[in-house]
């Protein structure tokens, strides 16, 4: 079993002054399954974390976007960009 979760998180950035066309940016939100003192992190106190995660970077996100990903999915993204740091609770990153 993975010692993370994952979560992705899309959002739409409108373009500015004299370009108009809009911009996608991916994130990855990943959760550690287990709290620093080791125990088990039930599944929807990881989107609960996740959620506060994602609030945290960008307060006024929408938290109902988060789509829950598989690790391989995870593992697929090109991470550009770390975002936020929760040290061994998990973080935000941009993807591509």
């Amino acid at each position: 079993m993975s010692e993370k979760t994952y979560f992705k998180y899309s959002s739409t950035v409108a373009g500015s002054g004299t370009e108009h066309q809009s911009t996608t940016l991916s994130y990855l939100v990943e959760v550690a399954t287990t709290f620093p003192t080791g125990n088990e992190r039930l599944a929807g106190h990881a989107r609960s974390a996740a959620e506060q995660f994602l609030l945290t970077a960008f307060p006024g996100a929408n938290p109902s976007a988060l789509q829950p990903i598989s690790e391989s999915e995870a593992g697929s993204l090109n991470r550009v960009q770390k975002v936020l740091d929760r040290h061994k609770d998990g973080g935000v990153y941009r993807v591509e």
